[in-house]
């Protein structure tokens, strides 16, 4: 029911910005609105909007800047959450330069984070979505060599962190999903033997996600899980997502991180 969603989105922010007008020096107010413009960016993106989904995450953007100035960990992790929201949109609406900044300014933040708290599996996670956007952007641009990289490296830090499901398990098989498109190409150093590989490997991590109850809607729609999408397991496995066998069965319906 996004159309509703929707209502309630717009309804929220309307609320969170008044109450950050009137009390700039409450922290939680400019939090919350932040959060808003982000969940608000992310249901836009997911139902076709992606110019106005970028306006959302453009105008959290300072909101968030703001708060990471205060110092906290958590605070510049959310900053960097709305740089690589803004490069997945910025990918979409063609604009590979922009989202190159932004990855870029995402990655700067989240390494030294990660060197401050190496036991944070959040960071860790959140960092691996900023490589995968970033791989995106490479590949793009043409630049193989980097883009395998950027994925490989995301994988990782998956690889450090206590058994993914849900958007996280959806996330790591986008790496792999990616690593299979560009098998064979110059640069690469993959080859197609290779690429099948790594596409069985994001199906695998995708059957066992779908089976343990997730549904999100943005499986239909993640550009990175294009190069599975002419596959007839993944046509079947879209299928159940939208026809699951138990369709009251709880399921975890998260955006990813920066989406949230």
């Amino acid at each position: 029911r996004p159309a509703e969603a929707l209502a309630a989105h717009l309804r929220a922010k309307a609320i969170f910005q008044k109450l950050a007008d009137a009390d700039r020096s409450e922290t939680s107010f400019k939090r919350n609105l932040a959060d808003s413009h982000n969940y608000l960016g992310w249901l836009l993106y997911q139902t076709g909007q992606p110019a106005l989904a970028l306006a959302e995450f453009e105008k959290e953007s300072p909101i968030q800047n703001e708060l990471a100035a205060l110092g906290k960990s958590t605070y510049q992790d959310k900053l960097a959450n709305c740089e690589t929201a803004k490069a997945t949109v910025q990918l979409a609406l063609g604009r590979p330069g922009e989202a190159r900044t932004s990855c870029d300014r995402a990655i700067s933040i989240r390494e030294p984070l990660i060197k401050a708290n190496p036991a944070d599996t959040d960071i860790r996670r959140d960092l691996a979505e900023s490589l995968l956007r970033s791989g995106q952007v490479r590949r793009t641009t043409g630049d193989a060599k980097g883009a395998v990289a950027d994925w490989r490296r995301a994988i990782t830090l998956y690889d450090g962190l206590p058994p993914r499901s849900g958007v996280f398990a959806m996330l790591e098989a986008c790496c792999h999903a990616m690593l299979s498109d560009v098998a064979g190409l110059a640069g690469s150093e993959m080859t197609p033997a290779d690429g099948a590989i790594e596409a069985e490997q994001a199906m695998d991590i995708l059957h066992k996600a779908i089976a343990a109850g997730y549904r999100a809607p943005v499986i239909r729609t993640e550009a990175a899980l294009d190069p599975l999408r002419a596959r007839a397991d993944f046509q079947l496995l879209i299928m159940d997502v939208a026809f699951p066998a138990e369709p009251f069965a709880d399921s975890d319906n998260h955006a990813p991180e920066s989406s949230p």
